[in-house]
């Protein structure tokens, strides 16, 4: 049996090295997204949560617990800024009738749109309210492979530098988990999964948490299996 020379597998090996990790080293701006799970910490407008910027693309994946809860963001922006929003429902049993609203808080907005029951509007500021579109779309999300139902997509230009606050509530008491784009639109693909293979496992835990962990135990056992074989021939061996 003829052997490989050594020198001819190192470069099979380096070969194979260089096209995993070439499409790592193309990830540009556009396709750069920040993921954020707030979990249950910002039902109220502080002074101490994280000011999100306008000038990335920020994913949150957020979820409203109960009836009446509301999710607080902070972003800053400068007068003229454009302000990017896209809502998103995952397609998920239980989650057909779950479509929360987006209100954006700040100065130089209506001040009619003050709706104490739903959201707080500090003092001085106004608000504009974005409710669910009456016609929405179905989307695949690339990264994760999870569907989606995308209900809302608003921009508008800031009319003042400084803090606004965005509310996510749903009027109908009804509890779900929802994603919040803010920021400049994204280009990704399946690509990006591997890139960024924490951001796609975090994704598909909050998607999906229980269907995670049933691939994740088969992985396991796989590993597993394939362990045990090659130890046992390689007892037999010796």
């Amino acid at each position: 049996m003829q052997k490989t020379p050594l020198l001819k597998v190192g470069l099979y090996v380096w070969l194979a090295v260089l096209s995993l990790t070439l499409p790592f080293l193309f990830v540009t701006p556009s396709q750069a997204f920040e993921t954020f799970f707030p979990a249950h910490r910002f039902t109220s407008i502080r002074s101490d949560a994280p000011v999100l910027p306008l000038d990335r693309s920020t994913r949150i994946y957020g979820r409203l617990f109960h009836a009446g809860q509301t999710d607080y963001f902070t972003v800053h922006g400068q007068s003229g800024d454009e302000l990017r929003l896209e809502m998103a429902v995952p397609q998920l049993d239980g989650l057909e009738k779950f479509r929360p609203s987006i209100a954006v808080i700040g100065p130089g907005l209506p001040m009619d749109a003050r709706d104490g029951a739903y959201f707080t509007v500090p003092n001085g500021l106004g608000a504009h309210v974005i409710e669910p579109a009456a016609r929405e779309r179905d989307f695949d999300d690339a990264v994760s492979g999870a569907r989606f139902w995308l209900t809302q997509a608003f921009q508008f230009r800031l009319p003042a530098e400084a803090d606004y606050y965005i509310a996510v509530f749903d009027k109908s008491g009804e509890r779900g988990k929802y994603v919040l784009h803010l920021g400049l639109p994204e280009e990704t693909g399946i690509l990006t999964a591997f890139q960024r293979p924490i951001q796609f496992f975090e994704i598909r835990a909050w998607y999906h948490p229980t269907q995670l962990l049933a691939v994740t135990a088969l992985a396991v056992m796989a590993v597993a299996v394939f362990f045990a074989g090659w130890l046992g021939r390689k007892r037999k061996a010796g």
